[in-house]
């Protein structure tokens, strides 16, 4: 059923508060059961439920009602009738004609008048226009597809993946019914950071192509209806940009003179200086670089390639504004910006921090130290706010919502949940990148309900398991998870992140030799984040079919041969990753997943397993084991009914054909192996 037809409403489902109170028990009645035999609802030999059927509306309202608050209600109408009737003096035939036809009527413009105000309030709620199918607000509830550029698809043989190479590969980006892309950062840079130190913020950097290839990508991706989202890192930028480069020249008249952090230093007796606190870079090392040129300390957050600069500055301010408007110009349709919690420090520069209490950290390592006067500063949020407002008045301008989207590193989920509040539409955060193979149902469940019950009434979880800063989610459980893990973030409620490979069950391994070309590798191999970011798998040709040239930017994973998008697109069994993960893309724009009502089942040390379902929709049972060892558990309590219909099938480590999708399974003794899942839509047996 579209969004837009909301036809099946009516004003009865809604007159009483104990039909929404029984949605949540979901008790199997005995008069539904008999209906369903009759007329073959809630059957195995349905194939997948039509919700333009009447029939088949009704009865799931006969599901969803409590039969004994209805027969009372019954009863009490009863009472009421038979009261009248002995208080009421007869009336002539005529009379009693007229006052029913009255009465008819009346009730009609009624019911008409309610259904009219429950569509508006709907349309409204859902951000529906009359005049346009697409949702205002169109990120909640979307799939997301994130793209690391120079590991997707290399389409001059340099070995680095580019904009052409993303337009050759759109055909895979419509068959997964994403709703969006995510790009990395494509600004102009040396790429010493691959790209997140940025030269130029307002061109294009040539190995990935030229704007004009950016603006096509962006026409071609929105004649299939796919929204652009472009990162960026506002944080610092490269040495060379020009800003820096003016900025190194000091002057009191230069304009560009307080764009970055600067301070002369400590001066000591011997005439020499030293940076002018203790403060550590992330990628190793004083966080303070002397420059010759000015003959200061510059302060950089990460590689001192990279100078921090000076958000206090409201010429920063305003370049920032201009930038984002740029793009915004170009027609990218939502913002992630990425380092935000490190835009700040605090104003005394001179403060060293203190020392990390944990004793097995070596000195001068980025941890060894408590952050406190470099990360998550208070002034954030509201420097945040000023560039929502940028965003916002672009939009209004054009007549549109443009999500802006930040990457946050809190550890603590309050922390990140203060993002909502402060212009972001939704922060991403690294929580299940870094899930150990030891949390099971009950930490998933957790954290699941940890984050739902911080989220605003108006906003949406965004969740993602794999990025190119923290790998993917699967390296410390193994590939065979990779699809219980797209279950569990396609079809819980929120936007959804995929990161490039995950539709596949791309695996990343560790880098031999001089393979690396992540920066933080030169100061501990195994901070190295290049496993996470090796080209995308397309073929078992060459190279993966990355590239046509000699030499990828980073080694393709040796699993290529088997583990490729044209092997699991064509795979005749239909239940490959890919295959699998298409099913999951269309299941989650059913009501029921868009809309509808999460209720936790069976939760225990393996199992997580939840409830989806909306009003006069199909409800569904989600089955997922996150354990390490084979369980049997029983669902039919939690479900209400005893049996179920596969819909979608991750067989994890099952070796056996005993669940297949589209078969029926007893929900009171199911038997599942480690990293297998399921989706039921629940019949009535």
């Amino acid at each position: 059923m579209n969004r837009e037809d909301l036809s099946w409403l009516s004003a009865s489902d809604q007159h009483s508060e104990h039909k929404q109170n029984a949605i949540a028990a979901m008790p199997p009645r005995r008069r539904t059961k008999k209906l369903a035999k009759q007329q073959g609802m809630f059957s195995l030999n349905m194939p997948e439920p039509d919700m333009d059927d009447p029939e088949y509306l009704e009865l799931l309202k006969i599901y969803y009602e409590d039969s004994d608050t209805e027969e009372a209600d019954r009863e009490n109408f009863m009472k009421e009738r038979e009261r009248g009737s002995q208080n009421t003096p007869l009336l002539t035939q005529g009379a009693a004609y007229m006052l029913l036809i009255g009465c008819v009527g009346f009730f009609i413009l009624f019911v008409n008048y309610y259904n009219v105000k429950q569509l508006e309030r709907l349309k409204q709620e859902y951000g529906l226009d009359d005049k346009k199918t697409e949702p205002e607000f169109w990120w909640k509830k979307s799939l997301i597809y994130r793209i690391y550029v120079q590991s997707f698809r290399d389409s001059d043989g340099d070995g680095i993946g580019d904009l052409m190479g993303i337009r050759q590969r759109i055909d895979h980006l419509h068959y997964l019914h994403i709703d969006a892309v995510l790009l990395s950062p494509i600004f102009d840079s040396p790429m010493v950071d691959q790209g997140k130190d940025v030269a130029d913020f307002l061109s294009v950097n040539p190995k990935f192509g030229t704007m004009d290839d950016f603006k096509q990508l962006i026409d071609e991706l929105h004649q299939l209806g796919i929204k652009v989202i472009l990162e960026f890192t506002p944080n610092h930028t490269s040495r060379l940009h020009k800003w820096f480069r003016q900025s190194r020249k000091g002057g009191v008249n230069n304009p560009y003179k307080e764009y970055y952090i600067w301070h002369s230093g400590r001066l000591l007796e011997n005439g020499t200086r030293e940076p002018p606190s203790n403060w550590l870079s992330k990628y190793g090392g004083p966080a303070w670089t002397w420059d010759h040129e000015r003959r200061q300390f510059y302060y950089h957050f990460y590689h001192e390639s990279m100078p921090d600069l000076n958000h206090r500055e409201n010429a920063i301010h305003l370049e920032i504004g201009r930038i984002l408007q740029f793009w915004l110009e170009k027609g990218i349709d939502g913002v992630l910006a990425d380092g935000t919690h490190v835009l700040f420090e605090t104003e005394e520069v001179t403060l060293d921090e203190p020392p990390n209490e944990r004793e097995e950290i070596p000195e001068n390592d980025y941890d060894s130290l408590d952050h406190i006067f470099t990360v998550d500063q208070p002034e954030v949020h509201e420097y945040l706010g000023s560039w929502r407002d940028v965003i916002e008045g672009h939009g209004l301008k054009e007549k549109k919502k443009i999500p802006f989207f930040v990457y946050v590193e809190d550890e603590l989920l309050s922390d990140a949940a203060k993002y909502y509040y402060t212009g972001s539409d939704a922060p991403l955060t690294p929580v299940f990148t870094k899930l150990p193979a030891s949390c099971g149902g009950i930490c998933i469940h957790d954290i699941i309900d940890g984050w739902i019950t911080h989220v605003p009434t108006d906003n949406d979880v965004l969740w993602m398991s794999s990025s190119p800063d923290y790998g993917r989610g699967i390296q410390y459980r193994g590939s065979e998870y990779q699809s219980i893990y797209n279950m569990l973030m396609m079809l819980t409620p929120g936007i959804v992140v995929t990161y490039y490979g995950e539709e596949i069950g791309m695996d990343q391994s560790t880098l031999v030799g001089a393979g690396h070309k992540d920066i933080m590798a030169r100061f501990n191999v195994t901070h190295s984040r290049d496993p996470g970011r090796r080209p995308m798998q397309w073929n078992n040709e060459k190279h993966g079919g990355f590239t046509d040239g000699d030499t990828p930017w980073l080694p393709v994973h040796p699993d290529y041969l088997t583990v490729n998008v044209e092997v699991q697109q064509n795979d005749p069994s239909t239940t490959s990753t890919l295959q699998l993960y298409q099913r999951l893309a269309t299941l989650r724009k059913y009501p029921s997943f868009q809309h509808g009502k999460l209720q936790y089942s069976v939760i225990n040390d393996n199992i997580f397993s939840f409830l989806r379902f909306a009003k006069d929709n199909a409800p569904y049972l989600i089955i997922l084991n996150f354990g390490t060892r084979p369980t049997i558990e029983d669902f039919s309590f939690s479900a209400g009914v005893g049996y179920g219909k596969v819909v979608a099938h991750a067989k994890g480590k099952r070796s056996s054909e005993e669940i297949q999708e589209g078969e029926k399974v007893n929900l009171s003794k199911l038997h599942l192996e480690a990293a297998e899942g399921i989706v039921v839509l629940l019949l009535l047996d």
